[in-house]
Protein backbone atom coordinates (compact mmCIF):
# COMPACT_ATOMS: atom_id res chain seq x y z
CA UNK A 1 0.00 0.00 0.00
CA UNK A 2 1.41 3.06 -1.22
CA UNK A 3 0.65 6.24 0.57
CA UNK A 4 1.36 8.65 -1.84
CA UNK A 5 -0.98 7.02 -3.72
CA UNK A 6 -3.60 7.87 -0.79
CA UNK A 7 -6.44 10.51 -1.98
CA UNK A 8 -9.33 11.76 -0.10
CA UNK A 9 -12.66 10.94 -1.34
CA UNK A 10 -14.95 12.63 0.53
CA UNK A 11 -15.99 13.96 3.90
CA UNK A 12 -19.53 12.45 4.58
CA UNK A 13 -22.13 13.03 7.35
CA UNK A 14 -22.53 9.64 8.61
CA UNK A 15 -20.46 6.65 9.07
CA UNK A 16 -23.42 5.05 6.99
CA UNK A 17 -22.49 7.37 4.14
CA UNK A 18 -19.02 6.93 4.51
CA UNK A 19 -19.52 2.96 3.93
CA UNK A 20 -21.87 3.47 1.31
CA UNK A 21 -18.85 5.61 -0.59
CA UNK A 22 -16.56 2.71 0.13
CA UNK A 23 -18.76 -0.31 -0.99
CA UNK A 24 -19.14 1.89 -4.27
CA UNK A 25 -15.51 2.33 -4.83
CA UNK A 26 -15.55 -1.75 -4.61
CA UNK A 27 -18.18 -2.23 -6.36
CA UNK A 28 -17.38 0.14 -9.27
CA UNK A 29 -13.95 -1.56 -9.56
CA UNK A 30 -15.73 -5.50 -9.65
CA UNK A 31 -17.92 -4.69 -12.12
CA UNK A 32 -15.14 -3.48 -14.50
CA UNK A 33 -12.58 -5.75 -13.86
CA UNK A 34 -15.50 -8.32 -13.95
CA UNK A 35 -16.65 -7.14 -17.27
CA UNK A 36 -16.22 -9.06 -20.85
CA UNK A 37 -14.38 -12.75 -19.48
CA UNK A 38 -16.47 -12.82 -16.53
CA UNK A 39 -14.14 -14.58 -14.13
CA UNK A 40 -15.24 -16.67 -11.48
CA UNK A 41 -15.83 -15.33 -7.73
CA UNK A 42 -12.11 -16.63 -6.92
CA UNK A 43 -10.58 -15.07 -9.65
CA UNK A 44 -12.34 -11.39 -9.61
CA UNK A 45 -11.42 -11.69 -5.82
CA UNK A 46 -7.63 -12.52 -6.47
CA UNK A 47 -7.53 -9.47 -9.17
CA UNK A 48 -9.05 -6.94 -6.94
CA UNK A 49 -6.49 -8.23 -3.58
CA UNK A 50 -3.75 -7.63 -6.19
CA UNK A 51 -5.02 -4.51 -7.88
CA UNK A 52 -8.24 -3.29 -6.42
CA UNK A 53 -8.27 -0.04 -4.24
CA UNK A 54 -8.32 -0.57 -0.59
CA UNK A 55 -10.96 2.28 0.96
CA UNK A 56 -10.57 3.18 4.54
CA UNK A 57 -12.51 5.01 7.09
CA UNK A 58 -10.90 7.52 8.97
CA UNK A 59 -12.75 9.46 12.01
CA UNK A 60 -12.25 11.66 14.73
CA UNK A 61 -15.54 10.58 16.77
CA UNK A 62 -14.56 8.64 19.55
CA UNK A 63 -18.13 6.48 19.74
CA UNK A 64 -16.75 4.59 16.92
CA UNK A 65 -14.13 1.90 17.60
CA UNK A 66 -12.31 -0.64 16.13
CA UNK A 67 -12.69 -1.00 11.79
CA UNK A 68 -15.84 -0.04 10.42
CA UNK A 69 -15.40 -0.98 7.03
CA UNK A 70 -13.31 -3.75 5.40
CA UNK A 71 -12.61 -3.31 1.82
CA UNK A 72 -11.52 -6.95 1.08
CA UNK A 73 -14.44 -8.50 3.48
CA UNK A 74 -16.85 -6.94 1.56
CA UNK A 75 -15.29 -7.40 -1.88
CA UNK A 76 -14.56 -10.93 -0.84
CA UNK A 77 -18.46 -11.14 -0.25
CA UNK A 78 -19.50 -9.91 -3.34
CA UNK A 79 -17.10 -12.05 -5.28
CA UNK A 80 -18.72 -14.99 -3.51
CA UNK A 81 -22.21 -14.28 -4.95
CA UNK A 82 -20.83 -15.15 -8.53
CA UNK A 83 -20.94 -18.91 -9.79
Amino acid sequence: MDESERYTSGTFPSLEAAIRACKHIVDAFLEEDGKGVQPSGDALYKGYVAFGPDPFIVTDDPDIRGVPFSAWTYAQEQCSKRT
